[in-house]
Parts: C-alpha cells; structure tokens; sequence
C-alpha cells in the first residue's frame, strides 16, 4: 500500500529562480509585461512539464469575468489558458491533443482558475 501522507515533490529554489528568469525572458520576447510559469512534477519520474502563461490582457480580463459570471469558473479557466498560452516555450503535452496530454492541460488550467479568482478578487476590492 503507497504511502498516503508522502508529500508531492516541489521545486528547489535554483529551479524556482530559473523559472522566474525564463518568465522574464518570454515576456520580453512576446512583448507583455509578464508571463506566469506553470510547472508540474510527474510524480514517478520527477520530470518537469512547464507551460508559460502571459498575464492577460485588459480585453481578456473582461471577457475571462464575465463568462466566469455567466458559464463558470472552468470554462473561463479554460479560455484563459487558451489565448494566452505561449506554445512556442510551454512543454507541448501541457497543451496537445492527445488523451496523456489530459492531467497536464487540467493542471494548467487548475492554475488558470486561481488567476481568474485574484482577478475577481483585485476588482471587487477597487
């Protein structure tokens, strides 16, 4: 029987720090102001699969809140992930097709739901 309270593996700060510059690095290269990483540890080989984020846009934004009012928080999530995924630097599996690309591209968008809550968050507080 596994062990139930193994802790998942996380990030050493050398790796959160490459993560980070290589954040900055794509942003600039794509011209935004900031990209999120997004990185998962598969749990049996300790890989890492990343997917950069770029922080939406103002129209992005409002369209992201209003279909979180309307449809829901996954399906805005969703939304979220999709335009602003930057594919050319995201680890392919964190966005492909195929059924073993599932776990990767929920990880992400598990991610992307926290980003559209802080943005209802940040404007019911303005």
């Amino acid at each position: 029987m596994a062990d139930e309270t193994k802790q998942p593996p996380k990030l050493t700060e050398e790796e959160i720090s490459y993560y980070d510059l290589e954040s900055e690095r794509i942003a600039k290269q794509v011209g935004v102001s900031k990209v999120h990483p997004i990185v998962m540890i598969v749990p049996d080989t300790l890989e890492r699969k990343v997917c950069y984020v770029k922080e939406p846009n103002f129209d992005t934004k409002i369209r992201v809140m209003d279909k979180s009012v309307t449809i829901g928080f996954y399906s805005a999530a969703e939304e979220l992930r999709q335009s602003c995924i930057v594919k050319e630097s995201s680890d392919p599996i964190t966005y492909g097709d195929g059924p073993e690309c599932d776990r990767f591209k929920m990880g992400v968008v598990e991610q992307c739901l926290l980003m559209v809550k802080r943005l209802e968050n940040q404007f019911k507080k303005n």
